[in-house]
């Protein structure tokens, strides 16, 4: 849970950055209520288990140009991969 708040900082810095950017969050369904109606935020999308497959679902759907893991796992790295997601 720590980490998903700490991480809420980049969110502000890239909408201060880029005001008109979609920036969505995927995070674990167990702190998803806690940033749903983030302000930085466009979307929270929520994975009850974070492995290759359902990451690069959720980037192929989103149709992504970027992806920042700040969580290093190879899983999320794949599937931001995986999912075309050009820039991670």
């Amino acid at each position: 849970i720590g980490d998903v708040i700490l991480t809420l900082q980049v969110a502000d810095a890239l909408r201060k950055a880029y005001p008109d950017a979609q920036i969505d969050m995927l995070v674990q369904s167990r702190v998803w209520e806690l940033i749903n109606d983030y302000p930085s935020l466009n979307n929270v999308i929520q994975l009850d288990e974070v492995t290759v497959g359902n990451v690069r679902a959720v980037c192929r759907q989103g149709n992504y140009d970027l992806g920042i893991a700040v969580y290093p796992s190879f899983s999320l790295a794949l599937g931001l991969w995986l999912g075309g997601v050009k820039y991670r």
